[in-house]
């Protein structure tokens, strides 16, 4: 018998950054959370002792768990009382499903479309830039098919340039989005906010990323009785046989399946199994939302923010207005702790940040919600997706999106409910690398960090680095 963990029972998960980032029984103060949660008594955990057998368990009930099992049951035939699908969080959506920016846009990889074509050739780079619009088209597709009440926003994604030489570059980019990747794109010279001009892609909008993940859960259960467990942390895993696998839940439960799916991504607890320890670098994303503006307010910057925007910073800001409410949510990355004491001082330099680059606003928007959430970067720039070690292939994962997880993540745990099926055939390896690009499957599993335990004094050298080539680009 082969354990991958022994980590005792505990209540909460485990990672590089403050305690109080992984507390799983605390309530995300998001405007997403605290005004679109649904009910708590759907998803209810296992009871202690009890013993469930399936034949698909999937850890982590976020865009891609919850995309597998939707597509598992709907085009595969597995029926839903063979699937379970675990979650740490207090809730559906308590981790970055639930509570990020509501960006559904092409990206999941740290790489440029240069760096890309050296790595893996033009054909696999094209490869890539078709599965990101798939995948874009696909999240729209659910939404519509299923009528989920999303709030969809926008038609496109805008990069604000924040020097001369940011839009220059801009200009290479909309010709190498058109010509090699047919990807539709417009460049401003000038725009409302941004004194250097924008290149706006014509892929993407925004969403209410919680009522989307509602909607898929809402979808897996009523409609293809897909059994949802939240507040259920697997702690230990084991495998008697090639057929076998052996899950135990905090709750005390014990769950035989066939095979398992790994879809935890930035909130990955890398204990429970020996080949994900120092696979991500988990990096900390945080938000502020104002008050509602008013129509004379809203006119001093334009309409156009209703469509997700980001600025040419390698430390970027992101943000777009909300519709349904009026809202402005505003959003940036440079925390390295993740206790309250510096959340309080990133919320600080996030508003210093929101008006600088709105300064009409400056002073009079009041801000009424503040939080963050861990996002997942990987040492090669890029998601992957594939199996564990073994000639079995009952193990899968996905991982990685590189803050782009809303479109990328659905579109990979479709992929990875067709692969299971798959995977009792002996050339599914080349399945992977006829149908899915390079980028995502090429080297599996993504290389270890060297000496993992020190990946946030990387990470704080890294944001200085990041910082001084912003100032001079």
């Amino acid at each position: 018998m082969r354990t991958f963990s022994t980590t005792t029972k505990r209540s909460n998960l485990r990672g590089i950054y403050n305690s109080y980032q992984y507390d799983t029984s605390r309530q995300v103060e998001s405007l997403w959370e605290m005004e679109y949660r649904r009910p708590t008594d759907k998803h209810l955990p296992l009871s202690p002792g009890e013993q469930v057998d399936c034949k698909v368990a999937i850890i982590g009930a976020g865009y891609t768990g919850l995309s597998c099992a939707l597509h598992l049951v709907r085009d595969y035939q597995i029926k839903g009382n063979d699937l379970r699908v675990f979650d740490a969080g207090r809730e559906l959506g308590w981790g970055a499903s639930g509570r990020n920016g509501g960006f559904c846009c092409m990206g999941a990889t740290h790489l440029s479309s240069k760096q890309m074509i050296q790595q893996y050739g033009l054909k696999e780079t094209q490869k890539w830039m078709k599965l990101q619009v798939d995948a874009v088209k696909l999240v729209r597709s659910l939404i519509e098919k299923y009528q989920i009440d999303a709030e969809l926003t926008g038609d496109s994604i805008v990069c604000v340039a924040h020097s001369s030489k940011s839009y220059k570059s801009f200009e290479q980019e909309a010709q190498e989005l058109q010509q090699l990747f047919s990807i539709p794109c417009t460049l401003y010279p000038q725009y409302n906010h941004g004194m250097y001009g924008a290149l706006k892609v014509h892929v993407g909008f925004g969403l209410n990323p919680l009522k989307y993940l509602n909607g898929l859960a809402e979808v897996c259960q009523k409609q293809y009785g897909v059994k949802i467990h939240q507040r259920s942390q697997i702690i230990k895993w084991d495998k008697r046989n090639k057929h076998h696998h052996r899950l135990y839940t905090d709750t005390g439960a014990c769950i035989q399946a066939e095979k398992v799916v790994i879809a935890a991504n930035g909130y990955m607890p890398e204990s429970l199994h020996s080949s994900l320890v120092g696979r991500i670098m988990p990096v900390l994303s945080n938000i502020i939302v104002t008050r509602a503006l008013t129509s004379d307010e809203l006119m001093k910057y334009g309409k156009d923010l209703i469509n997700p925007h980001y600025t040419s910073r390698h430390l970027l800001n992101y943000y777009r207005l909300l519709p349904d409410s009026n809202r402005f949510l505003f959003g940036g990355r440079g925390d390295t702790y993740g206790d309250v004491e510096h959340g309080e001082i990133m919320k600080k330099q996030l508003l210093k940040q929101f008006h600088d680059l709105f300064p009409l606003w400056a002073n009079q928007v009041k801000i009424t919600h503040y939080w963050s959430g861990l996002v997942c970067f990987t040492r090669n720039f890029g998601p992957s997706f594939g199996y564990l070690n073994g000639n079995d292939k009952s193990v899968w994962y996905s991982f990685g999106y590189h803050a782009n997880g809303v479109n990328t993540a659905t579109y990979a745990g479709k992929q990875l409910a067709k692969y299971l099926t798959l995977a009792t055939q002996s050339d599914v390896k080349s399945y992977l690398f006829n149908d899915l690009p390079h980028l995502l499957v090429k080297n599996g599993l993504p290389p270890k960090i060297p000496f993992s335990q020190f990946r946030l004094w990387y990470l704080r050298v890294i944001l200085v680095f990041y910082r001084l080539l912003d100032y001079f680009r």
